[in-house]
């Protein structure tokens, strides 16, 4: 007897959706689910083989090349415009080396007077122990013009330098140009007239006394006073570099030019300064004196002999009646010596005459000096 399985029918399995919650069914949905830009990041970029490599060692560009969307959005960077150097004076910075024939002096420049024995020492210095600090010059087409260090220039030259060391330095103005000038003279200063007359064309560009004195570290009184000499005449200003002094040569220039050299001549004899305007002022009223005389004038030459004799007569007259021994510490010598009362009273009446020609000419002299002050004619003596 056959016995005949009965076959269970079959079972379809399938997911029982109400042992799976739907919230990890969403989840694991989401985990195996890739994004083609996920994909793309993670695909490594084409090699592109080239049979030739070019010259600048560069892969040849690739037709079509891949490209990619950037995960994130590029932000633009702002870079901000440098600010503006500072006037250093320094273009480059670097020292170059020049021949001497590229190079030539500022004729402006304020120094003017150069020691020949100080440049053979120095040219002396730079052969032995090297140029220690450059000059400092300005571009002037294949030329180069000195702003700073003619003395070094000059003492390579006298010591037969070829070459010189030098800084390249920007163009200014004028003006500021002599302010560096006159401030770098710092190893050998200038002398006082180079530094009174560099004060006067910084003032006659429309500087004032303030803003030089601000600009060299000096007073405005220092200032003023050095303008002052710069209208003194050149044998003057050249005796101020000498050493004259310079209180004495301010005082000169306050006189008319004509006066200047009388002044200075006499001021030059004497051993200080003290004695020097002692000088200056004594000739200033001799001068004042002559004035009051030219004033004076006589119709005819026998007038003029006979002012001539009569200011001879005062003079010896005076003298005498100075030397008249009145009185000998003990008592009146000369009037005790008379016999008679008459003369004593004829001395005293030629006294008081005398006092009266005195304070005459005393006013006489005041009324003179009122009018060359007062700047007046003088008038005839009657």
């Amino acid at each position: 007897m056959t016995t005949t399985a009965t076959k269970k029918p079959a079972v379809k399995k399938t997911a029982k959706k109400s042992e799976v919650p739907a919230a990890e069914v969403a989840a694991i949905e989401t985990i195996n689910e890739v994004t083609p830009a996920e994909v793309m990041a993670e695909t490594p970029a084409p090699v592109v083989e080239t049979d030739v490599v070019p010259a600048d060692g560069l892969p040849a560009p690739v037709d079509n090349p891949v490209t990619f969307e950037p995960m994130v959005e590029a932000v633009p960077v702002t870079i901000p415009e440098p600010a503006p150097a500072l006037n250093s004076g320094n273009i480059s910075g670097e020292i170059l080396t020049l021949t001497l024939d590229q190079v030539f002096p500022d004729p402006d420049q304020p120094r003017k007077n150069f020691d020949i024995a100080e440049l053979r020492e120095t040219g002396a210095s730079i052969r032995e122990k090297g140029q220690l600090i450059p000059i400092r010059v300005i571009a002037v087409g294949d030329k180069y013009k000195i702003e700073d260090g003619e003395r070094r220039f000059r003492a390579c030259q006298m010591a037969g330098i070829k070459t010189i060391q030098a800084v390249l330095v920007e163009e200014v103005s004028d003006e500021e140009r002599l302010c560096r000038q006159m401030s770098a003279n710092t190893g050998k200063p200038l002398l006082p007239m180079e530094t009174a007359n560099g004060y006067m064309r910084l003032s006659l560009a429309g500087w004032g006394t303030d803003k030089i004195a601000k600009s060299f570290g000096v007073s405005q009184e220092t200032v003023k006073l050095d303008l002052k000499m710069c209208s003194l005449v050149a044998v003057v200003q050249d005796a101020v570099d000498r050493g004259f002094s310079k209180s004495v040569a301010r005082r000169i220039s306050e006189l008319d030019p004509a006066k200047q050299i009388g002044a200075f001549t006499r001021a030059e004899k004497c051993p200080n300064s003290v004695k020097q305007l002692k000088a200056v002022e004594a000739f200033l009223n001799q001068k004042n004196n002559d004035t009051v005389l030219s004033g004076i004038s006589e119709d005819t030459e026998d007038e003029k002999s006979k002012a001539r004799k009569a200011w001879g007569s005062l003079k010896s007259g005076f003298c005498a009646f100075k030397n008249t021994p009145f009185s000998n510490g003990k008592g009146l010598t000369l009037v005790g010596a008379m016999k008679s009362q008459a003369h004593r009273i004829e001395l005293e009446a030629t006294a008081k005459e005398m006092i009266k020609a005195a304070q005459k000419i005393l006013a006489d002299l005041d009324s003179f000096q009122a009018a060359i002050d007062q700047n007046k004619p003088i008038a005839k003596a009657a």
